[in-house]
């Protein structure tokens, strides 16, 4: 299979999990959201928003580039707080979920940490990253 190809079938798949579980979230928990608005400029949604819990969360569903991933959604959090700061709806917790094998490797070290313990200190931001599943380390994705 050319390269191109794998990483085309490799994307659909990533994105077709990643579908089903917000639907899933949707209709197992009532009054969460998905695919929300970051603000109306900026191009960008959360995957599932909790507003009841002010909690946010993300999948990514390969753990490959989980860490630009995790920074990329915190800024979609940064923001979404910023445009709804005066209708009291931030965003007070955020889950970042991964797969382990690669994710970990990527963000359980100094850096991330020291990140989180930063936004909560600055932001009251609560962040946590999680792994619910673990890839087969031998594969090549």
């Amino acid at each position: 299979m050319p390269v191109d190809a794998s990483v085309s079938a490799h994307t659909r798949n990533a994105r077709k999990i990643a579908s089903e579980w917000k639907r899933k979230c949707v209709a197992l928990v009532p009054g969460i959201r998905y695919e929300e608005t970051v603000a109306e400029d900026l191009g960008q949604r959360i995957d599932i928003l909790d507003e009841q819990d002010q909690c946010a969360y993300e999948l990514k569903v390969s753990g490959k580039n989980a860490y630009a991933e995790f920074y990329k959604d915190i800024v979609k959090v940064l923001m979404w707080n910023e445009a709804h700061e005066a209708q009291s709806k931030k965003i007070k917790e955020f889950v970042f979920m991964t797969e382990e094998t690669w994710g970990r490797k990527q963000l359980d070290t100094h850096m991330p940490k020291a990140f989180i313990e930063f936004l909560l200190a600055k932001f009251e931001l609560s962040v946590k990253i999680e792994y619910p599943y673990k890839l087969d380390s031998t594969r090549n994705e």
